[in-house]
């Protein structure tokens, strides 16, 4: 029975996110228009058209009226948003609604920073500031509130500090070398939040967190890299035109760290 709620709750909110997905980075507002609406005949979408997973699949993943195709983000947050809640699940309840609060947040930032990465009205992928805020101050609460443990509170802070720098001294070497900005300010504050969302008690663990999801997200931005390279050059594009989001890699490496 528990798992059942679980899911359903990760579908609602996987249904949820791809709302946040396509209104916060435009300005719209998330609560009007309360119907969802297809972008390009503005249709309502009908309640029956909106059950997470199996209408896209009814609908072969295109709009009832005018036939347009839907993104397959839309589908794709349906089905990780549950597969991770039940992956993250924990005994401890205050815990694992940390977790999945954590998680559910890095979900929004990394597919907003892979839609506008895509989209020319953007100059690069962004990550909504009131993500960054959240995601800061949800290990604060945690910490402060639920363990009420100060020293661990101060670990919390020293852990983004230390995640901030490192990106930002990463960041300077890189545009000196580069001529040219490699990764945004959203970025280098992600980390930080990043780091203190992670497990640890001392300065050998916040090491080690650092080094494993710069580990992670390295090797998933290589591969990223890789494949787009690939990719322009078999469609004859320039390769200076790649723009790689890199929070998707962060938050990846945040989530080993979460589910092991």
């Amino acid at each position: 029975m528990e798992s059942i709620i679980i899911i359903l709750l990760g579908l609602i909110l996987g249904s949820f996110a791809s709302v946040l997905v396509y209104r916060v980075p435009y300005g719209g507002s998330i609560l009007t228009p309360v119907r969802s609406e297809c972008p390009k005949c503005r249709s309502k979408i009908s309640f029956y058209d909106n059950i997470p997973v199996l209408s896209y699949i009814m609908l072969r993943g295109r709009c009832r009226k005018c036939n347009v195709k839907i993104p397959i983000i839309y589908l794709v947050l349906e089905i990780i948003t549950p597969i991770l809640f039940i992956l993250l699940y924990s005994p401890d309840t205050y815990y694992y609604i940390f977790k999945i609060s954590v998680v559910y947040i890095l979900i929004l930032i990394s597919f907003t920073d892979i839609v506008t990465s895509l989209d020319d009205k953007f100059k690069s992928g962004m990550i909504p500031e009131i993500y960054l805020i959240l995601l800061i101050l949800l290990p604060l609460l945690y910490t402060g509130f639920v363990k009420q443990n100060e020293l661990n509170f101060l670990y919390k802070l020293a852990g983004f500090a230390t995640g901030f720098l490192l990106l930002y001294l990463l960041s300077a070497t890189m545009r000196v070398i580069l001529k040219r900005d490699s990764m945004g300010d959203g970025d280098i504050i992600l980390l930080g939040a990043i780091i203190m969302c992670t497990k640890y008690y001392n300065a050998t663990e916040l090491t080690l967190n650092l080094s494993l999801i710069l580990i992670v997200s390295s090797i998933v931005g290589i591969v990223t890299w890789l494949v787009m390279r690939y990719s322009f050059k078999k469609q004859g594009l320039s390769v200076n035109e790649i723009r790689i989001p890199f929070a998707p890699a962060l938050s990846l490496g945040c989530l080993y760290l979460l589910v092991i």
